[in-house]
């Protein structure tokens, strides 16, 4: 049986995506700036939730950085991390430690679904700034906080988002369920700081394939028009792509 995506968005039945895919459209984006000899970080690695599925589409193997580059590491403050399947090294660390790799030790970082939970920003981009070699990359997938999902997750109380996602997102699972902070999900949050002396900002806004819209094809519908009507800055998301100089 087709999905409510595969029925709304026929296209998916070319390569097994809709034109409008966040996955594919970050982790082209990442995949273009990898070389062999690099190391990536994948902060926030969680237990890779995108790799738990038996098929492995076009999404999975963009997705996938284990074995494009020389090394992945990942580190997660979940102990769930141990079960990510693509890491050649990962790390559980304490909620706003350093993160556990060296000075100038990075090429990339990919951050996706993280920046909304970090309650300390400024700690975050210091951090950011140490591991990262120079001409280093920083680049992250978050909600922006001026888009109706970043609006009602913040009207919505932390505890009540479980409850919630279940109606709007089903297929969704409570373990990959967290509390948000926002803190460091807007471009204007992202400019203060990442400041143009240290970073070359080339972050932005953008819409994606709806997402919470309760399994109901009339609420997909409106979302997607709603989307194409509202200003720039209240785009879904927000892709951060940083680079250290």
């Amino acid at each position: 049986m087709l999905s409510l995506v595969e029925r709304m968005r026929p296209e998916v039945a070319a390569g097994g995506f809709p034109r409008d895919d966040s996955t594919i459209h970050f982790f082209t984006r990442v995949n273009a700036l990898l070389e062999p000899h690099m190391t990536v970080l994948d902060f926030g690695a969680g237990r890779g939730h995108l790799f738990h599925h038996a098929r492995q589409d076009y999404g999975h193997r963009l997705a996938k950085l284990q074995g494009k580059v020389r090394k992945v590491v990942g580190v997660d403050v979940d102990r769930a991390i141990g079960d990510h399947p693509y890491l050649d090294e990962y790390h559980v660390m304490a909620p706003g430690a350093p993160v556990p790799l060296p000075d100038a030790s990075v090429d990339i970082v990919a951050a996706r679904w993280v920046l909304e939970h970090l309650p300390d920003p400024a700690r975050f981009a210091a951090e950011m700034q140490r591991i990262l070699k120079p001409g280093g990359w920083l680049c992250a997938h978050t909600v922006n906080r001026w888009g109706y999902v970043g609006i009602g997750a913040r009207a919505v109380p932390n505890e009540w988002h479980v409850r919630a996602l279940k109606r709007l997102m089903p297929s969704r699972k409570d373990i990959d369920v967290f509390s948000v902070q926002y803190r460091l999900n807007s471009l204007a949050d992202i400019a203060r700081h990442f400041p143009a002396e240290g970073w070359e900002n080339c972050s932005y806004v953008a819409n994606f394939t709806p997402k919470y819209y309760a399994n109901s094809r009339m609420l997909f519908a409106a979302f997607a028009v709603f989307q194409q009507i509202v200003p720039t800055g209240m785009k879904t998301d927000l892709l951060v792509f940083l680079r250290k100089k």
